[in-house]
């Protein structure tokens, strides 16, 4: 059944917009005035047809609403048109027709191809429509109305086409039924009790939340304004790619190709003087470069608090796993250590949350910043950064992401140091192969091991011990060389909540020198630990 619920609360928010000079000048002025001539039709026109034309064939913006309208119709209307910056004016019908060719492609989460398109303004009546029977005249304030409205506008349009592959839940169901998987697959986010709930047939479901290409969360319909841009691939001159994720799920990039950048125009980066943005490294698993992401000071400063620290729990000691992290790992020799309270350790987590696609910063989906110092011959093999659902073990915290569960969503990696093509040191993704090699070019582990040993790069490893094999990896399959300021995105999670196992990777023997590294662990909800985690039934 699906989980829904009723509660909005109060948010906007602007996105980036990308034109080139000539379209920008048409729709930052010509959009916003077509949305609010659409939003003056639909609060003073009480007649089905909301195209109210005058004598000189132009439809006027800002005229008295009708007599037999309520005070507060009016007002919000007058409210709708000025949070547009738009005052009284006209709006012709050659203006109109500049918005025939404009599309709104929508995505499910996490898929690069659409699943559905409509044009913008066949977007902006239905929107009126389903604002009417929600009876919400309000939800151009309102990300969480807006969130209702947008769903329910998306299930009229493309309904037929953009439905879930979940073994329960059918093509009848829509949009719908990916939006709410149930309360089974429902994870409670700090803001489950804003979402508003659609009625339909009977049922009431969650709806979705909308992002763009780059992760903004739409918060008001002057984003569909804003998010307008043309770096995309379009069938038409201009789109706007919309990504639909599910309730209680968070947004997933979506690249098509390895090599694409999406860009980050919201993320202040390390250098705020230049941009942030992903290169796609691997679509599977999902792996991105994340360009300017920190500088060099940030680092060096973590890196020296971190050998300083004395306290137990958070200096550099041998590296630990489990949630408790109290196992030494006979595979992982590196050694770790926390900041969980200096300034560049808290920036950093939030630009993390921001780079992924997070409304807000929340402290309880976050382990501290993991710093990292390898040795000479020290590694950490191959392993996944999700736990798993363990909760039979451990008994009380429940890690079965794909229910209603919190494990690791997402990693960030940051680099520090940088130990030369042959230096080790490397990230490798052993479920992957470099992308840049044709099938026929791949190397397979035996032969990597007898090339290895021929080289005599790794003479300091026991033969045949796991970390020669390792090293054999790291030059086989898809690695990503550490060098001072870089850091790398990769995902635990499947959009749908489902562990990622193709993430399996490992920390490549240091051959030269030092290894010094960060991770940022990001949870799908509130993360072992804490109070308000979910608890295994």
């Amino acid at each position: 059944m699906p989980s829904g619920q009723d509660g909005p609360i109060k948010g906007t928010s602007k996105l980036w917009v990308s034109l080139s000079t000539v379209k920008k000048t048409l729709f930052v002025f010509a959009c916003p005035c077509l949305l609010a001539w659409y939003f003056h039709s639909l609060y003073s026109n009480a007649s089905e047809n909301a195209l109210n034309r005058s004598t000189d064939n132009k439809f006027r913006i800002g005229e008295s609403a009708s007599p037999a309208r309520s005070s507060a119709s009016d007002l919000c209307r007058r409210s709708i048109i000025q949070s547009l910056g738009i005052e009284a004016g006209e709006f012709g019908e050659k203006e109109m027709e500049s918005f025939e060719n404009v599309s709104i492609a929508l995505h499910l989460n996490g898929e690069s191809k659409h699943c559905g398109e409509t044009s913008l303004i066949k977007l902006i009546e239905t929107l009126y429509q389903a604002a009417n029977e929600m009876d919400q005249c309000s939800f151009i304030f309102d990300k969480y109305v807006v969130e209702a409205v947008l769903s329910r506008a998306f299930q009229n349009l493309v309904g037929q086409t953009c439905y879930s592959s979940e073994k329960d839940r059918t093509e009848e169901d829509g949009l719908y039924g990916f939006c709410d998987m149930g309360t089974n697959k429902t994870p409670i986010l700090a803001d489950h009790d804003e979402l508003v709930s659609i009625a339909y047939g009977g049922v009431k479901y969650l709806p979705c939340h909308f992002h763009t290409r780059q992760g903004r969360r739409i918060q008001g319909v002057q984003d569909l304004v804003s998010g307008l841009t043309d770096e995309a691939p379009c069938p038409d001159a201009l789109c706007l790619h919309l990504y639909a994720v599910q309730a209680g799920r968070h947004f997933v990039f979506a690249p098509g190709a390895v090599g694409e950048i999406i860009e980050l125009p919201h993320v202040m980066g390390g250098n705020p003087e230049q941009p942030v943005y992903l290169r796609t490294l691997s679509l599977s698993p999902r792996v991105f470069d994340i360009v300017n992401f920190f500088r060099l000071e940030e680092s060096q400063d973590l890196v020296a608090r971190v050998l300083k620290e004395e306290r137990e729990l958070w200096r550099l000691k041998r590296s630990t796993t489990g949630p408790d992290s109290s196992n030494v790992n006979k595979r992982r020799t590196s050694e770790s250590g926390f900041d969980t309270s200096s300034e560049s350790a808290l920036k950093l987590k939030m630009r993390g949350f921001q780079a992924l696609g997070f409304d807000d910063y929340i402290e309880t989906y976050a382990d501290g910043l993991q710093m990292l110092r390898y040795n000479l011959t020290t590694a950490y093999n191959a392993h996944h950064d999700f736990y798993g659902d363990i909760s039979a073990v451990t008994g009380h915290h429940n890690f079965n992401s794909a229910g209603v569960g919190a494990d690791r969503f997402a990693t960030i990696l940051l680099y520090m140091t940088e130990h030369g093509e042959r230096g080790g040191g490397e990230t490798v993704f052993t479920e992957a192969w470099p992308t840049e090699l044709a099938p026929g070019k791949r190397v397979e582990l035996p032969d990597a091991i007898e090339s290895l040993r021929a080289s005599g790069d790794a003479s300091m490893l026991k033969t045949g011990s796991w970390e020669e094999t390792l090293v054999a990896k790291c030059r086989s399959r898809l690695a990503v060389q550490p060098h001072p300021g870089r850091a790398v995105l990769f995902y635990s999670q499947l959009p749908n909540g489902k562990p990622d196992y193709t993430s399996l990777h490992g920390g490549c023997p240091v051959l030269a020198g030092q290894k010094y590294a960060a991770n940022l662990w990001v949870w799908n909800s509130h993360r072992h630990g804490y109070s308000e985690a979910p608890i295994h039934p």
